[in-house]
């Protein structure tokens, strides 16, 4: 391979090419292989110079090793056959190499990029870090910004219910903005953000969760079930109270109604709504029918009594904090 081309290539990615090296640099580039290495080339140099900045990139070893390449002198072409099959092998390895790189770079761009989930014109139910399970209210989106072996952090926008798994050896933590957090280890509870003005808030239904500004630490709260809590320390918000059951529906605020709906579509929606899961079967409960109107205030213990008052063949038992399961028959 003409080393030409990483010469040419150099000029061309720092804009010194002249009218004679830009035809040179054209020729050499209808051979396959010299237009991949100068490819290849290209995009290192980008990465190097931050045009596509990654984590952990060693910016000044690129650069530096793609100029000391760049600059070892043209040799000619050796007439040893041998010499000849030892520098097109040399400029293989070359070539594999930055390939790899490239691959590696690729991989831990993939692995630590963010990724958002949002709900749209309705709330939406996820599953996210070791399992932990999120309902986003409407027009709420979360953001999964770090898992590692010590920390599982997010952010929040909006309004949403959390159930999060226990992990000692890992804190889950929420950004609420305003440099307003919230930390748990396992614990079932509501959230809302600080974005839009309004103060952050916890209201806890299981377990404990901290509430804390990192940049007061008099903006402290530990939270346990059957409280809530709010900051905001632009506001010099700081309150605790008590409630007797977190209101369900979060952005609802009239009746949910259901008219003749098969009795596994009630439960789908009364799951969104109260931040639980039903295991049932599927097919059993879609032939019962339910019809009634839930009031914003009901709590979910005496919804699911209207249920069983209405199909008393039907047992409907917690298996755990967030999941029901439901057995027996419509009758």
């Amino acid at each position: 391979m003409d080393s030409r081309i990483y010469i040419l290539t150099h000029k061309q990615l720092t804009g010194q090419l002249s009218i004679a090296e830009r035809d040179e640099f054209r020729q050499l580039s209808v051979n396959p292989e010299h237009k991949a290495v100068s490819e290849e080339i290209a995009y290192l140099w980008n990465v190097s110079n931050n045009y596509f900045p990654t984590k952990d990139w060693k910016k000044d070893d690129a650069k530096d090793a793609f100029l000391k390449k760049i600059r070892q002198p043209v040799k000619t072409t050796p007439t040893r056959p041998v010499a000849t099959i030892n520098r097109f092998n040399w400029q293989r390895v070359i070539g594999a190499a930055a390939v790899v790189l490239l691959l590696v770079w690729a991989a831990v761009a993939y692995f630590n990029r963010n990724i958002t989930i949002k709900a749209v014109d309705k709330i939406e139910y996820a599953e996210i870090l070791d399992n932990s399970s999120i309902w986003l209210d409407q027009g709420a989106s979360l953001t999964i910004i770090k898992k590692s072996d010590s920390e599982r952090k997010v952010a929040l926008q909006g309004e949403a219910f959390f159930d999060v798994t226990h992990d000692p050896s890992r804190v889950f933590t929420i950004d609420l903005g305003n440099h307003v957090f919230a930390e748990v280890l396992g614990t079932s509870f509501k959230a809302r953000s600080t974005h839009s003005g309004l103060n952050g808030k916890i209201s806890v239904r299981e377990g404990s969760v901290r509430l804390f500004s990192d940049r007061n630490s008099e903006y402290d709260l530990t939270l346990t079930a059957g409280q809530e809590g709010e900051l905001n320390p632009e506001k010099d918000v700081i309150k605790k109270s008590n409630t007797s059951t977190i209101r369900p529906f979060m952005s609802q605020t009239s009746q949910l109604s259901f008219d003749d709906t098969p009795l596994d579509e009630v439960l789908d929606k009364l799951g969104l709504h109260y931040g639980v899961l039903f295991d049932y079967d599927r097919n059993s409960l879609r032939k019962c029918r339910f019809s009634a109107g839930v009031p914003s205030d009901a709590s979910l213990e005496q919804t699911l009594m209207s249920i069983k008052g209405v199909h008393e063949g039907l047992i409907i038992t917690p298996k755990d904090r967030s999941t029901y399961r439901v057995d027996g028959s419509c009758g």
